[in-house]
């Protein structure tokens, strides 16, 4: 009979360190001091995360540290979550609250620069509950509005500014784009960027992990396959090839095709 193999699921777990020898990955260390060895590591950690804190840079070559270096991180956003208890009066699952392009550059200049948060939000408006009405009670609805912000504020921090900014953005999508949402909200919650590093591990909330330029997309983001140390596999955000939901689920496509080609 062959052997056996079972399969076990720790969840609250904290990941502290990757144990790495002779460059080869070879399990993992959690934050209780418990060793756990592995032939293979999968990580969807931020990359540089990854490799700069939980593998160490004296276990990189130094054209690997230097790449993982060179990475900025990718914007910041935030989330407000809402319960109402009405239909919304929105036509789509997504609508974009968008502005001019002098606006834009204005709001990148004048506020985002400078840490400054505009009085009037913009960004995307989603309605999950439209395609799947199970997500909330009858006659009730579920709106996710995610608006541009920043990590770093001037003058203040996302611990003070969080309830203030959840009144101001229901208050001003109210006004302008989805009437009657302020007088219908049941439930609320907001991740901001400080949330989400909190939560997620994701340093200064950065919602894509690593930039999303040219210079950072697709066969420019790190592999999926580590170069660097063996039997290190990668999914997720910062790996090839890309940020955002499909491309994430891509991204766990493409390692468990290498991790069935090489391991």
């Amino acid at each position: 009979m062959g052997e056996k193999h079972g399969l076990e699921i720790q969840t609250d777990k904290l990941v502290e360190r990757v144990m790495v020898r002779n460059r080869r990955a070879e399990g993992v260390v959690l934050s209780d001091g418990t060793e756990i060895t592995s032939d293979l590591v999968v990580s969807d950690i931020n990359a540089k995360v990854l490799y700069l804190e939980m593998i160490g840079e004296e276990h990189l070559p130094w054209l690997a540290r230097y790449g993982i270096k060179s990475y900025k991180l990718s914007k910041p956003t935030p989330m407000i979550n809402i319960g109402v208890d009405y239909q919304p009066p929105l036509e789509a699952h997504h609508t974009v609250v968008a502005s001019s392009f002098p606006d834009m550059n204005d709001y990148w200049w004048s506020y985002y620069k400078k840490g400054l948060m505009p009085d009037e939000p913009f960004g995307v408006i989603c309605w999950p509950a439209k395609a799947d009405p199970s997500l909330a009670p009858e006659g009730h609805h579920v709106v996710n509005v995610i608006p541009e912000s920043m990590y770093y504020l001037s003058g203040t921090d996302w611990e003070k500014e969080k309830q203030p900014f959840i009144e101001r953005t229901i208050k001003a999508l109210s006004e302008e784009v989805v009437p009657g949402l302020q007088d219908h909200v049941r439930v609320v919650e907001c991740s901001t960027p400080l949330d989400f590093e909190r939560r997620l591990l994701m340093p200064e909330g950065a919602i894509y992990d690593l930039q999303q330029d040219l210079t950072s997309s697709m066969v420019f983001r790190p592999s999926a396959r580590s170069r660097a140390i063996k039997g290190l596999y990668l999914v997720g955000n910062s790996t090839h090839p890309g940020g955002g939901l499909p491309l994430v689920i891509a991204s766990g496509l493409i390692a468990a095709n290498l991790i069935d080609r090489y391991e």
